[in-house]
């Protein structure tokens, strides 16, 4: 059984990693626009990515599993928005 600290440390960590890669990989004069609009997008597929994990747990009737998905959904939403438009303040 996933516990809630292993499904939010492995989301948070691939949150950190495409956070990181978009900051190198991404160039030019309007370097802060594009860093949201990457991060945006690979933020939104990521939560949605959870939340259908959440829904394929529910309907196993596995409730601890869906709940952890779902929570870690809700954390990487929060915490990516922000990391999002945090990243953006610097350039």
């Amino acid at each position: 059984m996933m516990s809630f600290k292993k499904v939010a440390g492995i989301n948070l960590a691939i949150l950190l990693i495409y956070t990181l890669l978009t900051n190198i990989a991404s160039s030019g004069p309007e370097r802060g626009l594009s860093v949201v609009i990457i991060l945006a997008f690979l933020i939104s597929i990521h939560t949605f990515i959870n939340f259908v994990l959440c829904l394929a747990y529910f309907s196993r009737r596995n409730k601890i599993a869906g709940r952890n998905f779902l929570l870690s959904a809700l954390v990487v939403l929060v915490i990516g928005f922000s990391t999002c438009l945090g990243t953006a303040s610097f350039y």
